[in-house]
Parts: structure tokens; C-alpha cells; sequence
């Protein structure tokens, strides 16, 4: 019987550690929970975080991240997931390292398609609806993916949900 080395995941979310604690602990908890025997998670964000909803935003971060992704393949993390929907510096980081770097909307959306024959998005925000048709058509998922929808919350209000069972309420009825 061979013993296999510990994997070690990064997540690079697009949210600041400080401002968004409830939902980086909740998460940390989470993938803590889900993991196989032998593999590990590690949450970081970004400072400041993704808050002002629009490409100049997406480019400034996904830079962030794609350092901390650079980062984390120095550091010996066998893989990287990216925990933003949009994608943003996705296949830029898959340039930067030879380890595996999976992109939160990429695989929703696959995993959504094995799961049903045709399904939707929920996106927070109608400035992500182009980015979003651009995703289905970049991950060949036009026939599949027949409608997205969008609430109108900021990600500081999608955050604060997390641990605030009034503000779940108020963001429930936006859909």
C-alpha cells in the first residue's frame, strides 16, 4: 500500500480577508467539511477587494490574483481555484503556472450541464450580463445555457448575507 503526499488547494477568492471575515470563515468551514481524506484548502483574498462591479475592477483584481496564484505554486499548492464566477484572469493564470487553476464559472456551468439538459445563471448584477453571454460562448455552452438573470445587490450586500439572516431575507426577493 502506498501512502500518497497531502494535496494542498488554494482558493484565491476575489473578497478582502478583513471586510468579508463571516463569509471567508464560513467558506473555510465548508471546504474544511467537504474535503477528501489528505486535501486541504486554503482561503485567500485580496485587498481591496472586487466591490466596484465592472472590467477595470475584474482586470485589477484578476492581477492580484494571478500574483497569488504565481505565489502559491512557489509555495507547493498542487492546485488553485479561483472563487469568482466571472472568471476574470482565468487562462492568464493558466500561463503563469504548471499546476491545475480551476475557474469557479467554468466549472458551475459544466457541472450545471451534466446535472440538466438546459439551465440558467443568477448573477448579482446586470454589469456582469455581457461577461456572463461572453463565458457561454467561450466554454461552448450556447445551446445549454438559455437565460441569465440578475439581481441587483452589490457583493458587500451578497457577502453580508452570509451572516446576517435579515439581509438573506432582503436579498432572497431580488431574484
Amino acid at each position: 500500500m502506498s501512502a500518497h503526499a497531502p494535496v494542498r488547494i488554494l482558493y484565491q477568492s476575489y473578497t478582502d480577508p478583513a471586510l468579508h471575515q463571516p463569509y471567508l470563515s464560513r467558506l473555510t468551514d465548508y471546504l474544511a467539511g467537504i474535503a477528501a481524506p489528505g486535501v486541504s484548502f486554503e482561503v485567500r483574498g485580496i485587498s481591496p477587494a472586487d466591490t466596484q462591479l465592472g472590467r477595470l475592477s475584474e482586470l485589477r483584481c484578476s492581477v492580484q490574483s494571478i500574483a497569488g496564484i504565481v505565489e502559491a505554486e512557489r509555495e507547493g499548492f498542487d492546485a488553485v481555484l479561483v472563487g469568482h464566477f466571472q472568471d476574470a484572469g482565468l487562462f492568464e493564470a493558466r500561463t503563469a503556472v504548471d499546476i491545475p487553476v480551476v475557474g469557479h464559472g467554468e466549472a458551475s456551468m459544466h457541472q450545471a450541464c451534466m446535472l440538466g439538459g438546459r439551465v440558467g445563471i443568477v448573477s448579482i448584477d446586470p454589469v456582469y450580463l455581457p461577461w456572463h453571454h461572453e463565458q457561454i460562448r467561450r466554454y461552448g455552452l450556447e445551446s445549454r445555457v438559455v437565460d441569465v438573470r440578475c439581481m441587483q445587490i452589490t457583493p458587500d450586500e451578497a457577502v453580508a448575507a452570509y451572516d446576517d439572516p435579515a439581509g438573506y431575507e432582503a436579498i432572497k426577493g431580488t431574484v
